[in-house]
Formats: C-alpha cells, sequence, structure tokens
C-alpha cells in the first residue's frame, strides 16, 4: 500500500471515491486539515481508504487487485479503528479479510442542513446550567486539563498539540469548581465548519450540562460562519441532536476492529 498525505496532488485523485458520502471527516482529509489516506496506486488508483481520527472509509473498486491489502494494511501505531465501508460489497469483503476480529457497531447520521437553527432557544439551553457550574471556553489554561483528562481528551485529541487547537479548534466544558464536568468541542474540522464531539462524565448526567455546552459551541459556530456538523453515537446523542434543532437521517452500520493487547 501507499501512504497518501493529506493536501497533496495525489489526495486529490482519490477524492473521486469518495463522493458517496458527505462526512466531515472525509472532507477534512481532503481540505488538508486532518488524516491520511492509503491506496494501491498513487498514479492510477482503483480503490482507497482515508483514515481520520480514529475512522477509516474506504471505496473503489472491492474486486481490485489490492482491496484485500487496503482492508487489511494499519499505518504503524494505529490500533482502534471504526471502519466504514462505501457499500455491501465492501462489508461482505471487510468481513472476510478480519473474520471475527470486529465489531459490528450501529451509527446514526444527522442532517446537514442550512438555516436550522433557532438562536434564542439556543441562547435558553447555553444559559441553563445552575450554579454554581459554569460554563468556559477551552483556552491556553484549561486546555492541558482537558488533554490530560482520560474522560475527555478526545474534545483535543485530533489536533497537534495546544497552539493548534488553540488556533484551528473551539470547545466549551463546564466546570463545578475545578472539575470538568462535562462539555462540547471540534473533534475534527474542515473547511467551513467543525464536527462536534460532545460528552459527559457520568456523575453529572441529567443536568443539562450536554445541552448547554453544545448550544454554546453551536452558537459560537454560527457566529463565526462554520457550520457545526453531528453524527451520533447513540439514540441519546440523537435526541440532544434533535433538542439542538437538528433532524435525523438514517442509520448506518460500521465496523470496530480494537487490536491493543488484552483487548
Amino acid at each position: 500500500m501507499t501512504e497518501i498525505k493529506r493536501g497533496t496532488p495525489e489526495a486529490l485523485r482519490l477524492q473521486p471515491f469518495f463522493t458517496y458520502t458527505n462526512e466531515t471527516l472525509v472532507q477534512s482529509f481532503f481540505d488538508g486539515e486532518f488524516g491520511i489516506a492509503w491506496t494501491d496506486d498513487s498514479l492510477r488508483p482503483t480503490c482507497a481508504a482515508v483514515f481520520v481520527a480514529g475512522f477509516c472509509f474506504f471505496a473503489g473498486d472491492h474486486q481490485s487487485t489490492h482491496a484485500r491489502d487496503l482492508l487489511s494494511y494499519l499505518p504503524d501505531g494505529i490500533t482502534f479503528v471504526i471502519y466504514v465501508p462505501e457499500n455491501e460489497n465492501w462489508a461482505a469483503l471487510f468481513k472476510q479479510v478480519w473474520a471475527d476480529k470486529y465489531a459490528v457497531w450501529n451509527r446514526f447520521a444527522i442532517k446537514k442542513e442550512g438555516d436550522i437553527f433557532n438562536r434564542e432557544v439556543l441562547g435558553e439551553y447555553a444559559q441553563n446550567l445552575s450554579a454554581p457550574f459554569k460554563i468556559k471556553r477551552i483556552d491556553e489554561n484549561l486546555y492541558p486539563r482537558v488533554a490530560a483528562d482520560p474522560l475527555f481528551t478526545d474534545f483535543v485529541c485530533n489536533f497537534e498539540g495546544k497552539e493548534d487547537f488553540l488556533c484551528r479548534g473551539v470547545g466549551f466544558i463546564a466546570l463545578d469548581g475545578d472539575t470538568i464536568m462535562g462539555g462540547a468541542s471540534s473533534y475534527t474540522v474542515y473547511h467551513g465548519g467543525i464536527e462536534i464531539e460532545v460528552d459527559t462524565d457520568k456523575k453529572y448526567r441529567q443536568k443539562g450540562i450536554a445541552t448547554a455546552c453544545a448550544a454554546r459551541l453551536i452558537l459560537h459556530c454560527l457566529e463565526n460562519g462554520l457550520y457545526p456538523s453531528w453524527d451520533a453515537a447513540n439514540m441519546i446523542s440523537v435526541r440532544l441532536a434533535e433538542k439542538l434543532g437538528y433532524h435525523f437521517d438514517h442509520e448506518y452500520i460500521v465496523y470496530a476492529v480494537n487490536l491493543k493487547k488484552g483487548e
């Protein structure tokens, strides 16, 4: 397999394979923001995979000579991947290649629509946290704490350190004193928008934290000409998205592979 770096002419040759999806993670690769790709031939590719932030999207000719190699190949250091196939043919080939080494998960696509948000309602949600809880933007002082917290490192982990996150990313966390309760942040970015990551510590759930932080993040995006893309891992996330103004699109299947020793 040949690795292809983002933002290169070789990367653009792979773009026609991925017109089937509107996933912003894929777009972030072709926009030169995140990720890496691999293909059978950098000059005359027949199939390709795009890997961004733990997700691997693969497409092209599933009957290609190197299709199996494409599925089994992983760059050094990558031990956990969520695979997203182009179609059923690729899904079937994936199952052959990985045999019993994968888990099947359902995810839930949220529609990417234009002017659908009620800013007044979002503003009310963003202010709806009782004292002494408070929401703060992730800045240079809060970044190290978020990055070091195993519960919330996903808020910043895909960026190349503090300066990169402060330059390209944005996030808001809810605090109980000095304790991070939850938040919402840019999991990745692409030209014109972000992909939202939302999470709350189990001890603080059912307090409106995810709603308040996500509302603040969405309002920030709207004020800065960014689209806040949302893709849901479960129905709880779908319901939160709908509460904030999004609309459910469809359910889809992904395949998780965990190569970490002992897991």
